[in-house]
């Protein structure tokens, strides 16, 4: 009858009692899913203790800690899922012990797509608000009677919190509804649209049935301050939804406008100028995109918040339109940082914001950064504990605000006049990726030599300069090698498609070179050399990462796959795909230590059985994350 879905990462000082609320429910006829983020604390131990007790318990520990927070896991659980209603429960909050008794009971009486439940909030030491947060929005909302969102739209305005709502499930699969997956959090927020807008039979209980943890350390809300514009991304996701959405309604226009409005508390209380003000200009921008798609006019939204107008255009006027936004990934590399510098200010034909995102270095990086930041109001620097170039990239995506977006090495040698034609030359065109050459800058004890780029992409650019065909492009350009600082992307088209980067340790460019190029409806190049690429003998650099981390290859190109996998434009180029990620399975083989060979052959055989299989083809549940 019922699937409850709880996604885990290293909770395991509460997990148990969160299970076992679950496990006591008056209701008892249900699965309970648990799907683990691939916890590093005990959390597996606490999962697999229960479930050896109780068979109702399906357990599913992912090979790897997947991206942002409870969207994969949870998107897996719900393809695990065989009840006819769907619950989802945090792994650390508590369950009223007739909650799904009175959900699946509404449910079942009146026929509903949806039913919501009421919650309350305690903290460590169990102190119970006397009302959840989003109490106030109740307002004008039916309670315990079936309605249509649209004639009750505050309903848009209720928490998103997936935890104290019900779901039939074939309403969920009638319209492929699931997690906005990318490296971000708040991803309930496009889950909470994407019901709304389609259910037609809703009701709101007006009893609590869950009780959310508050003040936990690592919860969503402790994030830092700039990660909050993953919100803006999550609006952007539903303005793109809404836009081709047949039944897109008047009213889902005003409430997402409305949510825009509402969305000051990202920006307001942040007391670094260069990150309130660009906070503030996201929120405009996609601001701009909504009501140009809603056709709406801002006077309409003064009618019921008489500031709208004026905040808009306060908040557009704090800074320029940009044609560029550069995101430089710094880890260790005080000693390369001055000559970047003095690249960066070189750059004077274009209008552009470069991201420092460092992380976790113990040189003067970070204190590099400041400084030179210092010298433009439009700078940012940003840092993190150490996670890796592409989770250090993908925590400023949600950030980048000029016409395109350049990710480039701190380590690595700038041509920026070539930087600059490119975004001029694609601006002009109207490309959604731009390519360009680079040069290898070896470095060895002895000093540096510049050499060709690596021999396949040398050939393939001789390709590229030989094609007369535009659709051919994509072809040859997914044959190179997966560099993110050899092309400029469209940055409505990176926000649009949640492009991100993987976060493995090695190989996590590999996922934003296919997801470009898929996404991409038209692509250009140039036939300048953009940047010089250091290539040290020495040096503690990805590419001479041989021990088990390497490893990490083959969940780089299975997560790659399950993002790209429904996609038609991946379908046109899955020939060259499926030569590109053999090869790069035959590399890594060639470097990583003789002692994982046999571990390497049989994830090797495994991964390939899963890329392998043509897009549309059927697979069977979990399969694209297995344990």
């Amino acid at each position: 009858m019922l699937s409850i879905i709880m996604p885990v990462f290293n909770v395991a000082q509460y997990l148990e009692a969160s299970i076992l609320s679950v496990l006591g429910q008056s209701f008892t006829d249900f699965e309970l899913i648990i799907v683990d983020d691939a916890s590093t604390d005990n959390s597996a131990k606490v999962i697999e203790f229960l479930a050896k007790q109780d068979s109702r318990i399906k357990f599913l520990k992912l090979n790897h800690n997947s991206l942002g927070g409870a969207g994969i896991p949870s998107n897996v659980g719900m393809q695990m899922a065989t009840g006819k209603y769907i619950g989802f429960v945090d792994s650390d909050d508590l369950v009223h012990k007739h909650a799904f008794r009175d959900l699946v009971a509404a449910a079942e009486k009146n026929a509903v797509e949806v039913v919501v439940g009421d919650f309350a909030r305690f903290d460590q030491e169990y102190d119970v608000p006397p009302k959840a947060y989003d109490k106030n929005y109740w307002i004008d909302i039916p309670r315990d009677k079936v309605f249509d969102p649209l004639d009750a739209p505050r309903v848009f305005r209720l928490s998103p919190v997936p935890w104290r709502k019900l779901y039939r499930r074939d309403f969920l699969e009638r319209y492929n509804i699931g997690y906005a997956e990318g490296d971000f959090f708040y991803e309930d927020n496009p889950l909470h649209w994407a019901v709304l807008t389609r259910a037609k039979r809703v009701m709101m209980l007006d009893k609590v049935t869950s009780f959310h943890r508050m003040g936990r350390e690592g919860q969503t809300m402790g994030a830092n301050d700039y990660k909050f514009a993953a919100v803006f991304m999550h609006m952007n996701s539903t303005r793109h939804f809404l836009s081709s959405y047949p039944e897109a309604h008047r009213t889902h226009w005003i409430e997402l406008l409305d949510q825009i409005y509402r969305s000051d508390w990202i920006y307001k209380n942040v007391e670094e100028a260069p990150v309130k003000n660009l906070l503030r200009k996201l929120n405009a921008i996609v601001c701009a995109r909504t009501l140009a798609d809603s056709r709406l006019k801002v006077g309409e939204l003064n009618k019921t918040r008489p500031e709208f107008e004026r905040r808009y255009k306060e908040n557009d006027a704090c800074r320029p339109d940009l044609d560029l936004t550069v995101i430089v990934p710094v880890y260790q590399a005080e000693p390369f940082l001055d000559k970047l510098f003095d690249s960066l200010s070189r750059i004077k034909k274009i209008k552009f914001d470069v991201m420092f995102i460092d992380d976790g270095s113990t040189d003067g990086s970070l204190e590099k950064c400041r400084n030179f930041a210092k010298r433009s109001n439009l700078h940012c620097v940003f840092h993190q504990k150490n996670k890796g170039g592409g989770r250090a990239r993908n925590a400023v995506i949600p950030l980048a605000n000029g016409k395109y977006t350049y990710f480039f090495d701190a380590d690595d040698v700038l041509m920026p006049n070539v930087l600059e034609d490119a975004v001029i030359a694609a601006e002009k065109s109207g490309h959604d990726l731009f390519f360009m050459p680079y040069k290898l800058l070896r470095c060895n004890g002895k000093g540096e030599r510049v050499s060709d780029m690596f021999p396949t992409d040398l050939r393939l650019w001789e390709a590229l300069r030989n094609e007369r065909d535009a659709s051919k492009l994509a072809g040859i350009v997914a044959g190179m090698g997966n560099y993110p600082w050899n092309r400029i992307i469209k940055t409505t088209v990176l926000h649009d498609n949640n492009i991100f980067f993987g976060g493995s340790p090695v190989h996590n460019d590999v996922q934003y070179h296919w997801h470009s190029i898929c996404a991409a409806k038209s692509i250009g190049y140039g036939d300048q050399v953009v940047c010089h690429h250091r290539l040290f003998e020495e040096k503690s650099q990805t590419t001479n990462i041989s021990d088990k981390r390497r490893l990490h290859v083959f969940s780089a190109l299975e997560d790659t796959y399950s993002v790209l996998r429904n996609n038609a434009s991946f379908g046109e180029i899955f020939d060259v795909w499926k030569f590109s990620s053999s090869k790069i399975i035959d590399w890594a083989e060639n470097v990583i230590q003789t002692s994982l060979h046999d571990e390497f052959t049989l994830r090797k055989q495994e991964c390939l059985e899963k890329i392998s299989i043509a897009p549309g083809e059927r697979l069977t549940s979990g399969e694209t994350r297995a344990a």
